[in-house]
């Protein structure tokens, strides 16, 4: 029998073996990751932000709020080629779990605030007594988080300054691009002292109008000609745009979610979870043979 002591990791050990033990993003996918960036509240003192954004250690010992930035990474297969971004939807939930918040989207940059973008309808998803974002109706297109922009963006489409909250960062194959920030507000759990956990992620909406990106695409600059002179020394740029290459959507391409954001509870460094799972995985194999 696992010891009292391992037992209490297992779902974590499975967990962080379901999720590779870290954010990766799929060669030639759409993949949103979400990352925490603030934490507050009365349970918010001693408890540290790890993992890269990824989880809030210890649990907390009174009511916490966690603010996570929304990341939309887009990967290719060609280096030199831009990968980017015009739509996302889907929703946002919180794991049926001791720890139990509700979540809300506090912000869509206004370059993603197109035709159809929406904060997604607060509702409890998975009906375990707090409120998720998002629907479980794929045919309920209105209640999906949405974030839409007017046109295809990449990674220099903010290249002069003039969008405002727009972000991106390089990653492995492509570029990611901030399109909200969403909050878990725990509603119940505190004063546990960090024997209680719950995990958020994303749930892509896998329909064809679910979302829109383009991975080895074609970057133009348009440039405006200064007048002065009949040659380009005058020319000025003034943005660029992105097209061709391959157009996708979850019909045609990979759409999924990144590692969830773990809150709360007592989680060992990676380190530490690989081999914890080995042993587990070797005391399990003795109480076979015994």
């Amino acid at each position: 029998m696992l010891s009292k002591r391992l037992s209490k990791f297992a779902p974590l050990l499975a967990g962080a073996a379901a999720a590779g033990l870290g954010a990766s993003s799929a060669l030639a996918a759409l993949t949103i990751d979400l990352r925490i960036t603030a934490i507050s509240g009365t349970g918010s003192t001693g408890a540290v932000i790890s993992g890269g954004g990824k989880s809030v250690l210890p649990g907390p010992a009174g009511n916490i709020t966690v603010t996570m930035a929304v990341w939309a990474q887009v990967t290719g297969t060609n280096p030199s080629a831009p990968d980017d971004v015009q739509l996302v939807s889907g929703s946002f939930l919180s794991a049926n779990s001791g720890l139990r918040g509700n979540l809300l989207t506090t912000n869509i940059p206004a370059v993603f605030q197109g035709t159809s973008f929406s904060l997604g309808l607060v509702n409890d998803l998975d009906g375990d007594g707090d409120n998720d974002i998002g629907s479980n109706i794929n045919g309920d297109a209105d209640n999906f988080f949405r974030a839409r922009a007017s046109k295809m963006l990449g990674p220099k489409s903010n290249f002069d300054g003039a969008l405002a909250g727009f972000s991106t960062n390089t990653i492995a194959n492509g570029t990611e691009y901030r399109i909200a920030l969403i909050r878990f507000i725990q509603t119940t759990g505190a004063g546990s002292g960090g024997s209680v956990a719950t995990d958020v992620n994303f749930r892509p909406w896998g329909v064809a109008e679910g979302a829109v990106w383009g991975e080895d695409q074609e970057e133009v600059a348009v440039v405006d000609d200064g007048g002065t002179t009949d040659d380009d020394s005058d020319d000025v740029t003034t943005g660029y745009t992105y097209a061709n290459g391959n157009v996708q959507n979850p019909a045609l391409g990979t759409f999924g979610a990144g590692p969830a954001v773990h809150i709360g509870g007592i989680v060992p460094e990676p380190t530490s979870l690989g081999l914890l799972g080995v042993a587990g995985l070797g005391l399990l194999a003795r109480r076979r043979k015994a």
